[in-house]
């Protein structure tokens, strides 16, 4: 899915979300903050940050199993579609899997807040 993400193919990211996935940003500090459900509101949500941005690349530093859900420290990077300026921000993801498909993500400010989402304690 990251890789799908990281080529900008939301064609291809969308075969490994659930039809009803929940994606949570609500603790993000960002503009795109909020919870989205669903297909449709993914690629709403994908429009949104390609018309703010040129470039989105989702650097994984490790993938962390934690029984139903993995854990995934990231660096984002991203370029401004209009300034071209370059940002870099840290955040952990968490993904809930069922099938082989993601039926819920989080992304979170630190390690300690996704593993405690995930169930685990922090390493």
């Amino acid at each position: 899915m990251m890789d799908a993400r990281n080529r900008g193919d939301i064609d291809e990211a969308m075969m490994f979300a659930a039809p009803d996935i929940e994606f949570d940003l609500s603790a993000s500090a960002g503009t795109f903050a909020g919870v989205y459900t669903g297909h449709e509101a993914l690629m709403r949500l994908w429009a949104a940050w390609s018309e703010v941005f040129s470039e989105m690349i989702w650097e994984a530093e490790e993938f962390i199993d934690a029984g139903d859900a993995v854990v995934v420290p990231v660096t984002f990077h991203a370029r401004g579609r209009e300034s071209g300026v370059e940002t870099i921000t840290r955040a952990v993801h968490v993904y809930w899997l069922r099938d082989d498909q993601v039926v819920r993500y989080r992304q979170l400010p630190s390690r300690a807040a996704a593993f405690e989402a995930a169930g685990l304690r922090l390493r």
